[in-house]
């Protein structure tokens, strides 16, 4: 197995654990960001998006908010 194909499968399960996290905790900010970076990494834009939005709205004045909203101008 590949090294990328082992860091898909890692990232997969990241987004899994990540969706379950923000099912239970939907105002925790950092769940929204860390779901919405991954599958930004993963090229699934369309999911990424509210992802993106929904941290930015939870936390407009966290440290990642000026990145993000970069992220979601270029996306």
């Amino acid at each position: 197995m590949s090294r990328w194909h082992t860091k898909l499968e890692k990232l997969d399960a990241a987004i899994a654990e990540l969706e379950r996290a923000v099912k239970l905790a939907p105002n925790h900010a950092y769940a929204h960001y860390q779901l919405g970076m991954a599958y930004n990494q993963k090229d699934k834009k369309d999911l990424a998006i509210p992802q993106l939005h929904r941290f930015v709205e939870l936390a407009p004045d966290g440290p990642e908010a000026k990145a993000v909203r970069s992220v979601l101008s270029r996306i």
